[in-house]
């Protein structure tokens, strides 16, 4: 607009130049319109100078961020592949992998981002720059240590030389000495050695792809270990550290139960017991190479089940724990200063997920074990080590919907411990009168069995699937279900029968689970309601006792109260009421032992 408006000012000065021109006007006038002439255009050129440079560095700017967003972009694929990329423990798909991860990291060359470095771009760009590279290198450290551990799981493995015993060949040399060989003879024993032959290389690669399974086991577990270690001794030991200690605030120190959890039992159970256990049977040469290697793996995962439990506490605690690390502890100084002494590519937060990402682990690794385990009986202990972590991952996938429950009145911790989950079902309440049923509006609820209630939660979505939260509508005791079964021999469908209502659930299930569901959940609540009934008896029959001891020990004091009576009395020397005062003490004795006896019965039935 200001270029336009300068250009009309000069072609209006040029128009007065060239009239006063004809009219002849003094050159003193045209002199002076000449210079205003000359001084506006060296503005207008100057101002499109000006705009030229701003436009170039708006482009040049607008490419660099394109860049860093594209490189941004690169960060994110990098984390979420190295996050939900799981390690092939077979030697095709680590090699596969390998590929991948390769494959991933040519991409960074063909970016160029090493003129970005070049570049001397001004606030904030550079920070924005500075902040992109620290990104991009960790993820590329990260997809290089995982193409090392890749690479290591491609090599093979050289198998010692095993003596096999020339059954076939004294066999054959047997025959010829006898003189019996005949050539049909002859083939049928090269048929039967091909096939041998080919059993034993098939056997030495399914053995093989085994131990694979059982290293990379071994060494993950060590790994891990390591890990556990290195927030113990790096960060939580640094609380008490006052070098360090002494940039914390006191909300920091208050919170650090918080913080890490169960994190040193975790790593006790691990360090002391379960990886001992592995290294054991890595160190058996005899069971490493026989067929009973699996069976005691398995062993290991179904011997340590109780400590499993551990991961509970740790999962219940994590979102307290995350809130606290957003909260105070993301970007500390404290933090920083640990991180880059332990030299750590990631902050805590990331390490902090080790133990949920471990436990998911084992039932991936136990499947791989089963899919190359050849022995029957070997195959039968590793399904039943697998249906124990399996178990304890659905049960802990329950638990941490259980910190997403809101609007409860009570304390959760009092409901027992979970026992199901069901998602989006389709609930009817029914209210009875009599024998008439008045419906009411179904509903979509997610339910909780507990074993003393069942709870009923109306599910928040924000919309992304990031942030769930289940609100609390209904409670349902336990002790109250007078019936729970399929209604009108509806298998498909559970009917909860209570004094005045009746729940009729639906499941979101496929045609041919939701049958196994429902009569899972049935044979669920029918433990958990004779559990309660047994527990009720069982604190009924203890209050009954209790009563009876006391009632019991009043009647004994009585007794013993009026015995000192009497014989107080005995030591008198009023020996003429004697008679008197004897009667009318027995007669109250016997008195108070009526009432005694007739108070025990009433409080004993």
């Amino acid at each position: 607009t200001m270029i336009n408006h300068s250009t009309l000012l000069t072609n209006d000065g040029l128009a007065l130049i060239m009239e006063q021109q004809r009219q002849q006007v003094l050159f003193d006038e045209t002199d002076t319109i000449e210079l205003k002439q000359q001084e506006l255009e060296q503005m207008k050129q100057k101002l499109i100078e000006q705009i030229d440079e701003k436009r170039q560095n708006l482009k040049l700017l607008k490419l660099y961020i394109d860049k860093l967003s594209f490189i941004n972009d690169w960060c994110l694929r990098g984390k979420d592949m190295l996050t939900m990329h799981p390690v092939h423990l077979s030697n095709d798909r680590a090699m596969r992998s390998l590929a991948e991860v390769e494959h991933f990291l040519t991409e960074l060359s063909t970016m160029n981002i090493e003129e970005l470095q070049e570049t001397s771009a001004t606030e904030p760009l550079r920070s924005m720059i500075i902040q992109v590279f620290n990104r991009v290198n960790d993820v590329r450290d990260l997809c290089e240590n995982r193409c090392e551990q890749l690479r290591q799981l491609a090599m093979p493995i050289t198998r010692p030389v095993q003596r096999v015993c020339p059954l076939l060949y004294q066999q054959n040399e047997s025959t010829m000495s006898v003189g019996t060989s005949t050539p049909m003879l002859k083939r049928q024993q090269q048929f039967s050695s091909v096939d041998i032959d080919s059993t034993d290389e098939s056997s030495v690669n399914m053995d093989k792809k085994q131990r694979h399974v059982v290293t990379e086991l071994l060494v993950t577990e060590q790994v891990y270990v390591e890990e556990l270690r290195t927030i113990i001794e790096g960060y939580m030991a640094k609380f008490d550290d006052p070098e360090y200690s002494r940039l914390l605030p006191t909300v920091i120190t208050q919170n650090k139960s918080i913080l890490f959890s169960n994190l040193p039992e975790i790593y006790t159970f691990h360090g002391r017991l379960f990886l001992r256990d592995l290294q054991q049977i890595y160190a058996n040469s005899l069971l490493i190479n026989s067929y009973s290697v699996g069976s005691a793996i398995a062993s290991c995962f179904i011997k340590r089940k109780s400590n499993f439990k551990l991961y509970e506490q740790y999962v219940l605690n994590k979102p307290q724990s995350e809130r606290i690390w957003e909260q105070y502890c993301s970007g500390h100084a404290f933090f920083i200063k640990i991180q880059q002494s332990l030299n750590h590519r990631l902050p805590l937060d990331s390490y902090l997920l080790k133990p949920i990402q471990r436990v998911t682990q084992y039932q991936l690794l136990l499947k791989e074990m089963i899919k190359y385990t050849r022995h029957e009986q070997e195959r039968i202990h590793l399904q039943d080590a697998l249906s124990v972590m399996l178990n304890i991952l659905s049960y802990l996938n329950d638990v941490m919907h259980l910190t997403q429950i809101v609007g409860y009145p009570d304390n959760l911790n009092t409901l027992g411990q979970i026992r199901l989950r069901a998602e989006n079902c389709l609930l009817l309440k029914e209210k009875r009168r009599g024998t008439v049923y008045t419906r009411a509006k179904t509903s979509t609820r997610d339910i909780f069995l507990f074993e003393r209630v069942l709870l009923l939660c109306k599910k928040k979505d924000d919309g992304s699937g990031k942030s769930i939260q289940y609100q609390f509508k209904e409670a349902i005791k336990i002790v109250d279900i007078a019936v729970c079964t399929h209604p009108k021999n509806d298998r498909k469908r559970i009917e909860i029968v209570l004094k005045d209502y009746s729940y009729i659930i639906q499941f979101p299930l496929n045609d041919d689970k939701i049958e196994e569901v429902s009569i899972r959940w049935i044979h669920t609540i029918k433990t958990c309601v004779t559990k309660q009934t047994e527990q009720r008896r069982a604190e009924i029959k203890q209050r009954s006792s209790s009563l009876d001891h006391s009632s019991h020990s009043n009647r004994r004091r009585v007794q013993n109260r009026l015995i000192a009576q009497i014989r107080a009395i005995d030591s008198d020397d009023e020996q003429v009421h004697l008679p008197i005062k004897l009667i009318d003490l027995n007669t109250d004795i016997i008195a108070q032992n009526h009432k005694i006896v007739i108070g025990n019965s009433i409080s004993h039935l």
